[in-house]
């Protein structure tokens, strides 16, 4: 119903449009206005499991979205608009409003960073300015007037500002859903592009195969970054068809936090090595790098070991020196042993307490390191 037929009825027709449901439901549907099926849960778990994962890597308009998201679960989420009362509608068109503005602005700075995020590790400052330089401002320009466009557009589509949820208020609105389809082809193929530019680069250095496909393996997350996108295209084109508004535009919110989500974990992924080998500072990470050696060790089955174990020295080993105590110089010269690996060691006699001590005494005082063994 539009606002010049609803301001004409009587107050009594206009409460009692008001109680009805927003729009009218499917042949053989009842409209069911008090407890009306829903998927809640769908919603509570996809966004608390989004909410999670995103706020592990960075914030802001990112929660802004997502709490707009999990508020409009009071209302309903996945609900048929003919299970909505009129009265209510302008609640979750509010929501809808929220939503698409901080989803707009946070995609938009995301994409910004990650893209400049490429172009400082493949295309560092002083080095020329080539293809993958070029590709990538060009997709800055594009993804900042894009998205800067539909912010505008979103805001200015009704007059007043408000008719945009309250359809009922005087006024004029037109139709901007088509943005929604747009927005998702322009936001896949920036992902796409994303995800495929580094490709060349990282395929092109110097490194063994499965150091590639190790580091190729770390965009898989953009990939399903891309899948997300695609994903959104179709869902999008329903929502600009649609009249069943509330339930088509929760279909769109479930795949746009996907993407933000993904896109999140793309843009901090560089940062992990750098911020696993921190760990070392706990020793987490040397205790784990050890064992994993050690395990490769038994298994490979390491010559170096096995000659150990035969008395045999194996490459690179030291032979065992006997200790002679009399050795006017401290010294013994290897000069005369076949293929020496050392060719003079010298040995220095101090006290075991006294230097004990004397190396506790140097750590508290900062003059010497736990390691630093041999030189007190």
């Amino acid at each position: 119903m539009d606002s010049e037929r609803f301001w004409a009825l009587s107050p009594a027709e206009q409460e009692k449009v008001l109680s009805g449901p927003a729009i009218e439901s499917p042949p053989g549907i009842e409209p069911d206005l008090d407890n009306p099926p829903n998927r809640n849960g769908v919603a509570i778990g996809v966004c608390s499991t989004c909410l999670v994962i995103g706020s592990f890597f960075v914030l802001a308009l990112y929660v802004a979205f997502v709490a707009v998201l999990l508020r409009e679960v009071h209302v309903g989420f996945l609900v048929h608009q003919w299970n909505f009362r009129l009265r209510d509608l302008p609640e979750i068109l509010y929501l809808f409003t929220l939503a698409t503005n901080f989803y707009t602005a946070a995609i938009m700075l995301l994409k910004s960073a990650i893209v400049l995020e490429w172009l400082r590790i493949f295309v560092p400052p002083g080095t020329p300015r080539n293809y993958f330089y070029w590709i990538s401002v060009v997709l800055l320009v594009v993804n900042f007037l894009f998205n800067s466009a539909a912010i505008v557009v979103i805001n200015l589509s009704c007059t007043p500002h408000a008719k945009a949820w309250d359809q009922l208020l005087p006024g004029s609105c037109f139709d901007g859903r088509g943005l929604y389809v747009a927005s998702a082809v322009v936001n896949f193929v920036i992902d796409l592009v994303i995800l495929v530019l580094p490709q060349r680069v990282i395929w092109g250095l110097k490194m063994t195969v499965q150091k590639r496909l190790g580091v190729s393996a770390v965009f898989v997350v953009g990939l399903i970054a891309c899948f997300a996108a695609a994903f959104r295209i179709p869902v999008s084109i329903q929502y600009s068809r649609s009249q069943d508004v509330t339930y088509d535009f929760c279909t769109v919110g479930i795949w746009t936090i996907t993407e933000a989500t993904c896109g999140f974990i793309v843009y901090c992924t560089p940062a992990l090595p750098k911020a696993l080998s921190k760990l070392g500072a706990l020793g987490i990470y040397p205790f784990f790098k050890s064992r994993t050696k050690s395990a490769e060790s038994k298994q490979s089955g390491d010559p170096k070991v096995n000659n150990a174990k035969d008395g045999r020295p194996g490459q690179h080993q030291y032979l065992e020196l006997t200790d002679h105590r009399h050795s006017p110089s401290g010294s013994e010269d290897l000069g005369k042993m076949p293929n020496p690996a050392i060719l003079r060691t010298t040995r220095v006699d101090v006290g075991t307490e006294e230097a004990e001590r004397n190396r506790a005494l140097a750590i508290r005082a900062g003059h010497q390191r736990p390691w630093d063994q041999g030189n007190t």
